[in-house]
């Protein structure tokens, strides 16, 4: 699999796929280009057919409102996005100290689709980052307190839940917790340490979760 960037539409996905008898362009339910190809095709092809086709992926791009990011935007707890114009010819992004570096070159507007495309995947990086400090240890202090017992949890990207727990008693919470006040990451914790014992939403469920979030509703 490769990416590359074309400035009118953004970041594009090349993929190689054993079954794939030719070329085929499709907008995936994120609103992701990408491009799949038979296995013995050179990326190089690849790339030129998509560049050779930005009007079909302008025209079929899912019409939703488009996540802008700025200077001094707040992502998560504990980063911030600063954008720096450089003397270079690629965009790139680095995270240091709380803080979202995104280098682009001069001339290149922030709101182009290569800048703002490396921000939101730098902005992921950073999310899973302070996931990954914060929420095992609050769902361990949560499950200690109202005696609960899980074999593990796990920080995904996944932007479908905010969380699930599976009947092996494993915990998966999303990194978008990050953005949420805190008393709605609690919720979400507690709706899931009472999946331990509940698999279902059925009035027992409600019930046992009352007793950690009174006012869940």
């Amino acid at each position: 699999m490769k990416k590359i960037q074309i400035n009118e539409i953004g970041e594009v996905t090349l993929k190689k796929s054993v079954s794939a008898k030719r070329l085929i362009l499709r907008i995936s339910a994120d609103g992701q280009a990408i491009v799949t190809i038979p296995s013995y095709v050179p990326y190089l092809v690849a790339e030129k057919f998509a560049r050779q086709h930005t009007d079909w992926f302008l025209q079929h791009k899912p019409n939703q409102p488009q996540l802008i990011l700025n200077e001094g935007k707040r992502i998560g707890r504990s980063h911030v996005l600063m954008f720096i114009p450089k003397a270079v010819s690629k965009v790139t992004s680095r995270i240091q100290a709380g803080v979202i570096y995104i280098s682009f070159p001069q001339g290149m507007d922030i709101l182009s689709s290569a800048v703002q495309d490396e921000a939101k995947k730098a902005a992921k990086r950073a999310l899973k980052r302070q996931a990954e400090m914060y929420l095992p240890g609050r769902l361990h202090r949560l499950a200690e307190k109202y005696n609960y017992s899980y074999s593990e949890v796990r920080i995904k990207t996944v932007q479908t839940r905010w969380g699930s727990c599976s009947n092996k008693k494993i915990i998966n919470l999303s990194i978008w917790l990050m953005q949420l006040p805190d008393e709605l990451i609690e919720y979400v914790l507690c709706h899931e340490l009472t999946h331990l014992h509940h698999m279902n939403h059925q009035a027992s469920f409600w019930q046992e979760l009352s007793t950690m979030v009174p006012n869940f509703k």
